[in-house]
């Protein structure tokens, strides 16, 4: 049975029982189905169901409603009929339907790169809000590179606006601390159920602040996992198996396994670096990073002590300042000099010639959860990291806010609650109009390459700024598991005992800034991170570099955030 199908018998026996019962449709915010449901699984959103205001089309007319389960494929915009909008293969859940908006006229700020389809979009978009939800909505698209000093001239000018989406680089820690974010423990529990349903309480702690909440975490991936993506049928023709890994260096036998066997079998490719480059060293190593990893402050996770002299989760250190960096660096010299890493990685195949022809085998990834199937001309797998870790900067790198002096704070609240849960909202805002810029294909998917205007650039996926990013039909290359597997990694994931604390920059502001310059003089690819260094230009490089952190206040960072942290923890 089909999704509209399903939509439409569940309208008409909702309909028939509030004119037995004589129930007021306005009164309460969710059934307890539905509430059950979403509290189980992050994707009660896709339960089979509808807007109130096409309950109220079913109702009073047939033909609206046949009209309604037969035009959706075929309609090249959201057809308004009287008493609501036309949905599609979208299936909106009932629990929405009492959501009033009270006429609020609302600006939401967030970043993309816009185009006059997508311009199109968000009208209609706006339009169904308004009509559905009763709320005006006023969204301001900034381009990403633009939007961090664009929120920070908004707030300084006073003019903040009521919904914005934030992060750390975008000012969200500052913004706490100078009372610009309203606290919404109160909102969530009254307007944001279902939201609040799909993300376990754990997660909350990363926008905690003195025990209040400063922002909504939409359901993404919220641990970070790192993964490998390789050449499948090459590592079974040379019968080596892909390693498990927990950090990097796991991976440094099979590396050189894998480079033997292509140097005898493939002679001709013995110039061509088997692996990407991947230098990233608080990543190899499995460090949790505070603030701009730039800061260079880490400390080790719990049962992942991997630097070592410093107790998991509680002693601070710089993790430039370790004798496990400067063999880092090494390592990276030895994988350039014996052809597993590129040489002047900064120009190397910058076209993606070779990776995507399957000379180079191996290459890094992060977040995905299942093997992507369109980025290379033959089929890879993928291997994840044996561990997932969850902790205050991860969850903080893409949530919304409310300003704590808008008007109206409860249809902000309102507004948030739709767009993570109103599949006709996340579908038509990641790919388009139904119709005309994509339609389902057989798989039940969102799929962009049908439709009668493809050729739009509108397709933004995974476009987490919107909310829920499983708030949608899923497009055709992502995995039917995939909300179930993103809940999996963030159940599972290892958290981070410092999860909720965020250091105060404010009095090493400078510090902050000066040690910042010279991460940025040292660790590039044309740098340390080159792999084209002597031992002793190493050695000379690595001192200099340490040196330099020092002379710019690195330890006065240090000092300052570890007292801050034993300040957290024995308040929390």
């Amino acid at each position: 049975m089909s999704r509209k199908v399903i939509c439409i018998a569940i309208s008409l026996i909702m309909v028939m029982a509030l004119v037995l019962t004589g129930c007021n449709t306005d009164t309460g915010k969710t059934t307890t189905a539905a509430t059950t449901a979403a509290a189980t699984t992050a994707a009660a959103t896709t339960a089979a169901a509808t807007t109130a205001a096409a309950t109220t089309a079913a109702a009073t007319t047939a033909a609206a409603t046949t009209a309604a389960a037969t035009t959706a494929a075929a309609t090249t915009a959201p057809a308004v009929s009287e008493g609501g909008w036309d949905t599609g293969s979208c299936v909106v859940d009932p629990a929405l339907a009492s959501i009033d908006g009270e006429g609020a006229e609302l600006d939401w700020y967030s970043y993309m790169s816009i185009n006059d389809a997508r311009t199109l979009v968000w009208a209609d978009v706006m339009d169904y809000v308004n009509d559905t939800y009763n709320m005006m909505v006023t969204h301001h698209w900034v381009e990403p590179s633009e939007y961090a000093s664009k929120m920070k001239t908004l707030v300084a000018s006073g003019m903040c606006p009521d919904v914005f989406f934030t992060t750390p680089a975008t000012g969200f820690i500052d913004f706490v601390g100078d009372g610009i974010c309203l606290r919404l423990n109160e909102l969530f529990e009254e307007y944001m159920p279902m939201t609040l349903a799909k993300v376990p309480p754990d997660i909350l702690k990363g926008v905690t602040f003195d025990g209040n909440i400063y922002a909504v975490v939409p359901f993404k991936d919220l641990a970070e996992n790192n993964s490998l993506l390789y050449y499948k049928d090459k590592l079974d023709e040379a019968g080596i198996e892909m390693v498990k890994w927990t950090r990097m260096y796991d991976t440094d036998e099979m590396m050189y396994q894998l480079r033997e066997w292509r140097d005898a079998t493939y002679p001709e490719e013995k110039d061509v670096a088997i692996s990407q480059t991947y230098n990233l060293f608080y990543r190899c190593f499995t460090l949790e990073t505070y603030s701009d990893p730039a800061s260079t402050i880490v400390t080790n996770y719990p049962t992942l002590e991997f630097i070592q002299g410093y107790e998991a989760g509680n002693q601070m250190f710089c993790m430039y300042d370790t004798p496990e960096f400067l063999a880092h660096i090494k390592r990276i010299n030895q994988f350039v000099t014996d052809k597993i890493y590129p040489y002047d990685a900064e120009n190397y195949d910058k076209d993606g010639v070779h990776r995507r022809a399957g000379d180079q085998y191996i290459w890094y990834s992060q977040g995905y959860l299942f093997a992507p199937d369109s980025i290379v001309d033959y089929e890879c797998a993928l291997q994840m990291q044996g561990v997932s870790m969850m902790f205050t900067g991860y969850v903080q790198a893409a949530t919304n806010a409310i300003y704590a002096e808008t008007d109206y704070p409860e249809s902000c609240a309102k507004l948030l609650e739709v767009f993570n849960n109103d599949e006709y909202l996340g579908t038509t805002l990641r790919f388009g109009r139904e119709g005309e810029h994509w339609m389902v294909d057989e798989n039940g998917c969102a799929n962009n390459k049908l439709g009668t205007n493809t050729e739009t650039g509108i397709k933004y996926w995974y476009g987490v700024q919107i909310g829920d990013i499983c708030n949608c039909i899923l497009p055709p290359d992502v995995d039917p598991a995939f909300r179930q597997a993103l809940t999996d990694l963030n159940t599972n994931s290892l958290k981070s005992p410092n999860l909720g604390f965020s250091p105060d920059n404010t009095e090493i502001a400078n510090e902050i800034s000066a040690v910042s310059a010279v991460c940025s003089e040292y660790l590039t690819s044309t740098n340390l991170y080159s792999g084209m260094l002597t031992e002793e230009e190493t050695d000379t490089r690595v001192a200099e570099f340490v040196a330099k952190l020092k002379a710019n206040g690195v330890e006065t960072i240090l000092t300052t955030y570890q007292a801050q942290l034993d300040e957290w923890k024995a308040n929390n």
